[in-house]
């Protein structure tokens, strides 16, 4: 019979409750399927089966969009006013930020989310139905409501349907469930009740596959009518809102900070108008104004910062998809994951075996045949071998599955139970392959959710036959009437029945899914015509296999992080309730007082209530995808900053609609990846942990960023505006801001941004997710600052306008300024600690970026195409030292004020702690001098001898450098004095005769006094540093109670020896050679004198660099942080160079000069006299105590006399 045509199909039924008579009869359909002429039909009135794609916006509307930001209206202006006004350099400078921002923009925005495109090739591409009686295979997206499908194993299901025959057959719903055992399918009519999707056996899904057996079933439901089609419209429903709290919160600031910014330009501007200012100046005043107050680098460098920080996260497999995302994994709060291929291995593993009254421990993941047996904790005997290889025989000769290894990983091709118990028979001495080969299958009865038992009969070597049976081990017992005891067969008792029941119980208890075993010598020999009753009877049991989906080793330790961070662990998934409790106890996600909910319980619950009891709820079991939403909504209702991870299409709606979504890379599905934020790329746990302390870091890093970067903005726009009230001219041109807001302010912002990660910060509460990002704090610190710097900049801008011109004092200012914001930098890296305790030397980028920034911004000042594109004059580079010394008193004025805040909060929170290291501290200086003065109370002759050979040694060369360059200032000082303002005016040697020359530099008279200056820093650097290295070196040795003698080492002491007269030598000649080769070697000097003064200094540097190396290199012990030296030198090379060209080039007083050299020397001489005498008093107290030591192996009455001499 035809079925009548239909358009109108009934839609939203529970299908699972219908019979599949009422099922056909409502579609109007038959077993014979639907004509050709009313499947056409159909789909012309319903359309195809396809899912339906949101709005796509095109590449030109993503261009426009990136149009739409006020602060880039507010550069498009400022460029469009800059070329009227006939400033061309600076308009193109600003339209370059303004196409730069719109390229970063688009570049993202293009990669946009394809989530419902990822659904699409989920579908079926082909699909066989019934047409007319005949099987037909047609596209997917022709089928329709009615069609009757023919299913098979390895079929992709093309719509949902309602089964009318299933042999055999299960489907793998991982996909929609998230569970990872095939399911068994049926076509018995299920209750009325609402059942969870993951319990309803006799329907097909679309998106699922056919694991095994074959099936026809009616289609119900295509396109999106089907679960796989709603949870695309959840998807697209959840993805609403796409901006984060980062967006939100830059947006909402830099909005303010324009409309300020705006406010103050029509303000000045008007005032400008009323005093009657030239209307040029006055445009170009509010230009500049304009782009003082707008971060022009603030999107490019938050974005880069974000990249930064997801290329390191990438490192710790951690794979993020959306960078404004980031910053919420540092607030988050709440954690809902998946079980399965999460918090578990996502692969079947047996756990547990039990056979001859013998329990077993089953070792090894997942399919991998790498394990053992284990018996009361040790490796099974050989007494165990017979038994093991029994129960092994069974489960493996009854499997179709098979394992196979990709790369390094072990995977199953058919059912995973089944993959699971070929890895346990491999594991107790069994070998499938030989089975196969010698046990030849005759017959198969697969498995039947009516008999729950799975029989593969095989042909035995003898040429009988056996059947190897698994199933459900209630059922099974109840078929057996023998035992299998180890050493043969017995009839079963009744009490052997109860001990099965006892262990069945046991082993499900611990979350275990059990599988009997069992088998039946058959009399016949012929196999073809045995049904289940013929062979189903009188069999021999054999033993119980328990197995389980394993929890990851490291999810525990991951969870107890998480709970340490203040971040709830919550567990969803689509397993049993009990086995999902199991799990959750023993990883530590639940306890015993928290409570475990179904999802029928779920859907008994109103909103109201799931708010209410969300906090006490550690496990939800039996959900779907709609459940696993509500439930997000629910945490989010609670002001919890959540993040769901998953891997299966049924997680993708919570994915898309938490605040993190979080995608497993391995199992996960592509849907789910394209959904998420973020894309765990190892699957494991442990790595979301990882991901979130990357994010507090990562938020850290932004914050710094962002207070670096509007603190100086802030004085920027304050310097300009204090100017302009007070009448003066424009201190800074657009040109200048945009080059400090770009290149001084945002190359140093990024590498803020790679700042290492505190120690502590998963130690911390989350963030609250209502915090915004410039708190009180952040303000009043960025004020501040920006007030230091404005300040600073002015004072140099209003003297330089008094001497100089506007040009010449614009450069000042500007060149100020640039420094300022460089040094800054440095403490800017964090809110605690001061910048001498922060080694510089962890931010390497940083340290590159200032000092090429600095050399640019010189570089300007001497560089005639440079100096013309920023609108800058020349400078000396004396001038130079002197505005870097002036630029670090903002900083160091913050880091004051950073040091005493500091103490306040330590007092406050850790009065008694304060006191108790007080006292800790006195009692050590008062016990170290006591122990010495007991040491030195044993000190002989010889060991005096040593310790002041040793150490005067080292000390012979420092104090010779002193003792020249202290008496070097008192030779002749009126014609030194001359000389050196000669030197410095002229630029020329004073003396025609180059032999005398050098001549007189080698004899230490001071004819060329810039040259001995040279050579006097570099003596005084290398004293400072050999004193204090050595002294703490000394320390080190004294309470080792190390001994080391130089007379032990002679050879190496002749080479330090060679070495150090070397380096003299060589600091002594540096200065004198560049004097003698500046006419030939160095051309560029006589027009650049900064080149020349440069050039010196780094030589000079570089030596005193190749000293410490070698230093460290020979010297006996090492006892500070090279790097740490190495900034000394630089620190001592940069001081006494300020010092000379400030005494002598801007004061022109010698006198004063040889005044700061006498009393630095002096000093010096002194502490270097002071540590002689100390290293021969500790020194001689260490050798006297290690010499005890020695001697008390062999002398006791010496022994006693050093225990006598203890305090």
């Amino acid at each position: 019979m035809t079925p009548a045509p239909i358009t109108e199909l009934p839609k939203g039924k529970a299908w699972y409750s219908q019979s599949a008579e009422e099922t056909l009869a409502q579609l109007k359909s038959s077993e014979a399927g639907l004509t050709v002429q009313e499947a056409g039909l159909r789909l012309t009135a319903n359309g195809p089966n396809a899912l339906k794609e949101g709005k796509r916006i095109s590449p030109l509307q993503i261009i426009f969009d990136q149009f739409k930001s006020l602060i880039i209206w507010v550069l498009i202006a400022a460029g469009v006013v800059s070329g009227l006004l006939g400033e061309m350099m600076d308009a193109i400078a600003i339209f370059a930020i303004v196409v730069l921002n719109a390229v970063i923009g688009f570049y993202q925005e293009f990669k946009a989310e394809q989530s419902i495109a990822a659904l699409k090739k989920m579908t079926a591409p082909e699909a066989k139905v019934l047409r007319d009686g005949k099987v037909t295979s047609i596209p997917a997206s022709g089928i329709v409501s009615g069609d009757i499908l023919a299913l098979e194993a390895g079929d992709l299901i093309a719509a949902d349907a309602r089964l009318l025959e299933a042999a055999s057959l299960k489907c793998i719903e991982a996909t929609l469930t998230g569970e990872l055992l095939a399911v068994i399918k049926r076509t018995v009519t299920l209750g009325q009740g609402d059942i969870p999707l993951a319990d309803r056996e006799n329907m097909v899904f679309m998106g699922t596959s056919v694991a095994m057996g074959t099936g026809q079933a009616v289609v119900v439901a295509t396109a999106m009518q089907t679960e796989l089609g709603r949870i695309a419209g959840l998807i697209e429903k959840a993805g609403e809102e796409e901006q984060t709290p980062l967006e939100k919160k830059l947006e909402s600031f830099g909005q303010m900070l324009i409309w300020a910014a705006l406010g103050i330009v029509a303000l000045l501007f008007g005032l400008g108008l009323l005093r009657g200012t030239d209307l040029f100046e006055l445009s170009l005043t509010s230009v500049s104004l304009a782009v003082a107050a707008v971060p022009e680098g603030l999107p490019a460098v938050v974005t880069v910062a974000l990249s930064l920080g997801v290329l390191r996260m990438s490192r710790r497999h951690a794979l993020v998809r959306k960078l404004a995302a980031v910053e919420t994994l540092g607030s988050t709060t709440t954690i809902c994951t998946d079980k399965t291929g999460t918090l578990t291995m996502g692969e079947m593993t047996v756990r547990a075996l039990y056979v001859a009254n013998q329990s077993y421990e089953v070792t090894g993941l997942g399919y991998e045949p790498e394990g053992e047996v284990r018996f009361e904790g040790k490796k099974a005997e050989v007494e165990h071998a017979a038994p093991l290889l029994e129960l092994a025989t069974i489960i493996l000769g009854c499997n179709n599955a098979h394992l196979v290894q990709e790369k390094e990983n072990w995977k199953v091709i058919g059912d995973p139970t089944e993959g699971a118990l070929l890895a346990a028979g491999a594991k107790a001495g069994g070998d499938y392959e030989s089975i196969e080969r010698k046990l030849p299958k005759q017959q198969e009865i697969p498995f039947d959710s009516d008999r729950k038992l799975s029989t593969m009969i095989r042909k035995m070597q003898d040429g009988k036959l056996r059947a190897f049976i698994n199933g459900a081990p209630d059922v099974l017992l109840e078929r057996c009437t023998n035992l299998y005891a180890g050493t043969g067969v017995r009839p079963m008792t009744d009490e052997d029945r109860q001990t099965i029941v006892a262990q069945n119980t046991a082993m499900a208890q611990q979350a275990l899914r059990v599988l009997g075993s069992a088998y039946r010598d058959l009399d016949k020999t012929v196999a073809a015509d045995l049904t289940a009753d013929d062979v189903e009877h009188d069999l021999v049991f054999v033993g119980l296999s328990g197995m389980v989906d394993p929890p990851r080793q490291e999810a525990k330790d991951a969870v107890a992080k998480c709970r340490a961070a203040g971040i709830r662990v919550v567990m969803i998934t689509g397993d049993h309730p009990d086995t999902a409790t199991a799990i959750a106890r023993e990883i530590g996600i639940a306890s015993d007082e928290d409570r475990a909910v179904s999802g029928i319980e779920l859907d008994k619950m109103s909103d109201r209530d799931l708010l209410q009891h969300a906090p006490e709820i550690a496990v939800y079991a039996r959900v779907t995808a709609e459940h696993k939403l509500r439930i997000i909504r629910a945490w989010q209702t609670n002001d919890a900053v959540v993040a769901m991870t998953g891997d299966g299409v049924n997680d993708a709606p919570a994915i898309k609609g938490a605040d993190i979504g979080i995608a497993m890379g391995r199992a996960g599905t592509e849907v789910t990846k394209q959904a998420a934020d973020m894309i765990i790329t190892d699957d494991n746990f442990a790595s979301i942990v990882a991901a979130v302390e990357e994010g507090r870091g990562i938020y850290d890093n932004i914050r710094k960023t962002l207070q670096y970067l509007l603190a100086g903005n802030t004085g920027e726009l304050l310097l300009m505006t204090v100017c302009v009230i007070i009448g003066l001219p424009t201190p800074l041109l657009p040109i200048h801001l945009l080059w400090i807001n770009l290149v001084t302010d945002g190359l140093p912002a990024l590498c803020l941004a790679t700042d290492p990660i505190d120690s502590d910060v998963m130690n911390r509460s989350p963030r609250p997710h209502s915090e915004r990002i410039t708190t009180p704090k952040f303000l009043r610190t960025m004020a501040f600052t920006g007030i230091l710097t404005a300040g600073v900049a002015f004072v140099v801008y209003w003297y330089m306008l008094k001497v100089e011109t506007t040009e010449i004092a614009r450069t000042y200012a500007f060149s100020v300024l640039v420094f300022a914001e460089l040094l800054r930098s440095f403490g800017v890296r964090s809110e605690s600690k001061p910048v001498w305790r922060i080694s510089l030397f962890t931010n390497i980028n940083l340290m590159l970026v200032v000092a090429v920034s600095f050399g640019l911004q010189v570089w300007s000042q001497h560089n005639e195409t440079l100096g013309r594109f920023l609108k800058t004059s020349y400078m000396p580079f004396s001038d130079s030292l002197l505005l870097l010394a002036l630029g670090a008193i903002p900083l160091l004025i913050l880091e004051i004020v950073k040091v005493v805040r500091l103490a306040g909060q330590q007092r406050k929170t850790a009065p008694f702690e304060s006191a108790t290291r007080l006292n800790q501290k006195t009692s050590r200086v008062w016990t170290i001098p006591w122990l010495a003065l007991k040491k030195f109370s044993v000190i002989d002759g010889a060991q005096w001898a040593g310790a002041f050979s040793y150490y005067a040694f080292f000390s012979l060369f420092p104090l010779v450098i002193l003792f020249v360059t202290i008496a070097s200032i008192f030779i002749d000082q009126d014609r030194a004095g001359i000389a050196i303002i000669a030197y410095v005016e002229t630029y020329v040697p004073m003396s025609g005769d180059k032999e005398s020359y050098i001549f007189d530099a080698m004899t230490g008279v001071v004819e060329a006094r810039g040259q001995m200056g040279v050579v006097a820093f570099l003596m005084l650097a290398w004293a400072a540093l050999q004193i204090f290295t050595t002294l703490i070196s000394a320390t080190n040795r004294a309470w080792g109670s190390e001994t080391s003698n130089w007379w032990r080492r002679p050879l190496k002491s002749l080479v330090f020896l060679v070495i150090m007269v070397c380096v003299v030598l060589l600091s002594v000649a540096v200065p004198v050679l560049a004097k003698l080769t500046q006419d030939w070697l160095i051309p560029i000097y006589d027009f650049n004198s900064w080149v020349y003064t440069l050039g010196n200094f780094f030589i000079s540097s570089l030596v005193v660099f190749l000293s410490l190396s070698l230093f460290y290199q020979l010297a006996p012990s090492r006892p500070t942080r090279f790097a740490e030296v190495w900034i000394a030198a630089l620190c001592a090379t940069a001081f006494l160079y300020a010092a000379e060209h400030l005494f002598v080039v801007y004061l022109k007083d010698f006198a004063t000069l040889n005044a700061v050299y006498g009393v630095f020397g002096g000093i010096m001489a002194l502490l270097l006299w002071i540590y002689l005498f100390g290293c021969i008093f500790i020194f001689g107290a260490c050798l006297c105590a290690a010499q005890a030591e020695e001697r008390s192996t062999e002398d006791p009455p010496m022994a006693r006399l050093t225990q006598d001499n203890k305090p």
